[in-house]
């Protein structure tokens, strides 16, 4: 707050106008419905934004205008005045700068507090300005500097209020998701990385004996995950009914900063979205019903596109990852691992993959600043991180699979299961280096 201005929300208009709603897919505002009430009286009710009551709420304010506005308007205003009781938090009151409050007895029958203490602007601008240390005392509390960002304590609900808590709405129903698709977020996603928008493709059960016989149809769940780092498809690896158990996701993860064009299309049965980089496409496919949800997560992601953002472009710290020997140890072949090591030059990752029951050869994959390199007894293929598309990944409790999809054949590895957390985190790696220019 400088000068006496502060900006309102307005939760409530109280005169007749038009009820806004904002488009994320068109990135525009529309008025699709005309409001009518009653004598308007000048005022709308609102809260001031970044401040804390004591209990987590907004400072409720009434805001003096010379036309209703709509609910989600932001409003700068100048402090008149505030009202105050013992009942609860002091109600502040602003007008728009050149407006001015209606009467006195009409603030008061507006704000149905006839016994509060009317404050002058010095006073009320205290009082907000109390709130707003607050407001910052209560975030840098509860920020996170540790563990998980993205993932919320268990007893946390999407009711708790909104305006003080660290988490996005999208984060509070993270443990909603099936227990496959926690374990596939634990290992990709940054300590520090936040959850912005999902969307679960159901698993389809009853489609019919001659669908189940042919097998075309894709019956498996999925979910498309937008953070404010990367775009992740996650699908069940099986159809369902093939097992008994949890058979495992695969992943398809796509840097935010390298998307260049987004478009949300639909046919008779589906939805797609198409995300498109310099590097390559990929296309994801929900149930039309579910069309305008992913035309909501192809707005947020839109926001990173070059010609919508701008924020100036994240450059990510690249801090190298610890080669663990005890993995190519449980199969014996510790020196196999450190002579493939020894093959690339100070490798930033290293994921091995040992000889074992249908892999006669032992083989790797390292990462370098600008190449990925596949390696083998002999050979040694490398891919420039420049052309990488996505990177792909699969956990199932057998084998998985490593990716890196270019505009030529992707450069795969096959491991055995038990290093799922160290191809995790290669992958984790992988998405920086090919996000940074």
């Amino acid at each position: 707050m400088s000068g006496g201005l502060l900006t309102v929300e307005i939760e409530e208009p109280l005169g007749p106008g038009v009820d806004v709603e904002f488009d994320l897919a068109a990135g525009r505002a529309l008025a699709r419905r005309a409001r009518l009430r009653g004598p308007w009286l000048g005022l709308d009710r609102g809260s001031v934004v970044d401040t804390d009551d004591g209990h987590g709420r907004r400072l409720p304010a009434l805001v003096g205008l010379p036309a209703s506005t709509f609910a989600g308007c932001r409003v700068e205003t100048q402090v008149c005045g505030a009202l105050e009781n013992e009942s609860g938090p002091p109600i502040i009151l602003a007008a728009v700068p050149g407006g001015q409050l209606p009467t006195r007895p009409i603030v008061l029958a507006v704000a149905g507090r006839a016994s509060a203490r009317w404050l002058d602007s010095t006073t009320a601008e205290a009082r907000v300005g109390s709130a707003r240390r607050l407001f910052r005392e209560r975030r840098a509390r509860e920020r996170i500097v540790d563990g998980r960002a993205w993932w919320t304590d268990a007893s946390a609900t999407a009711t708790v209020d909104r305006f003080s808590t660290p988490h996005s709405l999208a984060e509070y129903s993270l443990r909603r998701l099936p227990p496959r698709f926690q374990r596939g977020l634990d290992g990709l996603l940054d300590g520090d990385e936040r959850v912005i928008y999902w969307v679960e493709r159901p698993q389809l059960h009853d489609v019919g004996l001659v669908q189940r016989l042919r097998g075309r149809l894709d019956r498996r769940a999925a979910l498309l995950l937008l953070t404010d780092r990367q775009l992740l498809w996650m699908v069940d690896h099986t159809q369902p009914d093939v097992y008994l158990s949890d058979w495992g996701v695969d992943i398809e993860a796509v840097p935010v900063e390298n998307v260049i064009a987004v478009e949300v299309t639909e046919s008779d049965s589906e939805a797609t979205l198409e995300v498109r980089t310099g590097r390559g496409r990929s296309a994801y496919s929900l149930p039309l019903e579910l069309a305008p949800e992913l035309r909501v997560a192809a707005g947020l992601l839109g926001r990173f596109l070059p010609a919508g953002s701008e924020m100036p472009r994240r450059i990510y710290a690249i801090e190298g990852l610890d080669f663990d020997p005890d993995e190519p140890g449980r199969f014996d072949q510790r020196a196999d691992a450190d002579q493939l090591r020894a093959r690339v030059d100070q490798p930033l990752g290293f994921l091995f993959s040992p000889r074992r029951e249908g892999q006669r050869r032992p083989a790797a994959v390292a990462l370098t600043r600008d190449a990925a390199h596949l390696l083998g007894p002999r050979a040694h293929a490398r891919l420039p991180l420049a052309r990488v598309h996505a990177v792909r990944l699969v956990l199932s409790p057998l084998v998985g699979r490593l990716a890196l999809v270019a505009d030529e054949p992707p450069l795969e590895l096959v491991f055995p299961a038990t290093f799922a957390r160290s191809a995790a985190a290669l992958v984790r790696l992988a998405r920086r280096l090919i996000a940074n220019p």
